[in-house]
């Protein structure tokens, strides 16, 4: 069963300051040319046979969503901004007490404890722990290599910053602060052809908490609607909300990848085997 990639425009104000980049918040959305950047857009994709990986209901991959959702919660998450052209203005001004703290990072690269950045719509995010990663794994034609997991504690200071998270994440939970992970990851497509996946189909943790494409996991959408260059190597990441017990007694998780699709939405491969990761 092919899916079909939804362009979804309530996020395009924003809780942005993704992962892929380093610059002050941006709010991104794929637009029509990204998405045909190549001849066969990689924009749907059919469904994987993916195993379980935990007594959750998995659905074999995400329905990827507009970029400008992937995007703001992955902002939310870690304060870092995405590789979107579109910047739109800030409806949350940043106190000035907090533009004097010594550990506010007003371009959102979070790299110490206790190091924040404020978004535009008034998520106030504060790096709770960070690992670097060098995990690796092969499915099929794509190489993934762990590069960093980043905990962070989201603390939304408006209504709409709630409202945002809430629709990224595809949740009611989020009420108030709340954690989350922030995953970033490099994908290498060695086949000859440009290739579509959907990221993270699930996610377990030491704890025994899990989450997959059906609640509290966002993928980077731009992985199905752009794809991945043949031959090329590309920067992803994921975000996964977690409970604050399992947020402060994280000591491993566990991943699994979807398979991969042409443009024209036929499998290459199956979801990958699962990823054993150690965060502390």
């Amino acid at each position: 069963m092919k899916k079909t990639i939804t362009l979804i425009l309530a996020l395009s104000t924003t809780l942005i300051l993704v992962a892929c980049g380093h610059t002050d918040n941006s709010t991104t959305k794929a637009t029509s040319s990204s998405m045909h950047e190549s001849s066969k857009t990689i924009s749907k994709a059919p469904a994987s046979s993916s195993s379980a990986a935990s007594s959750s209901t998995t659905s074999s991959s995400k329905k990827a969503t507009s970029k400008s959702q992937s995007s703001a919660i992955a902002s939310s998450a870690t304060g870092k901004n995405g590789s979107g052209s579109m910047q739109n203005k800030r409806t949350y001004q940043v106190p000035t007490k907090d533009k004097q703290n010594k550990n506010y990072k007003a371009d959102g690269n979070l790299n110490k404890k206790g190091e924040f950045s404020v978004d535009q719509a008034g998520t106030v995010n504060t790096l709770y722990a960070l690992k670097k990663l060098k995990t690796t794994l092969k499915n099929g034609p794509l190489a993934y290599r762990l590069v960093d997991a980043q905990i962070i504690q989201n603390n939304p200071k408006t209504k709409q910053a709630i409202t945002m998270a809430n629709s990224a994440l595809n949740t009611t939970d989020i009420k108030g602060k709340y954690y989350t992970l922030m995953l970033h990851y490099d994908i290498t497509n060695h086949s000859a052809n440009r290739l579509g996946t959907d990221g993270v189909s699930t996610f377990t943790t030491n704890t025994g908490y899990g989450v997959n494409g059906a609640s509290g996991l966002d993928n980077d959408a731009q992985l199905g609607t752009k794809g991945l260059p043949a031959n090329k190597k590309t920067r992803s990441f994921a975000v996964f909300l977690l409970p604050e017990k399992t947020a402060k007694n994280l000591k491993t998780f566990r991943l699994e990848f979807s398979g991969a699709y042409t443009a024209d939405g036929d499998m290459v491969s199956d979801s990958s085997n699962f990823m054993n990761v150690n965060f502390k």
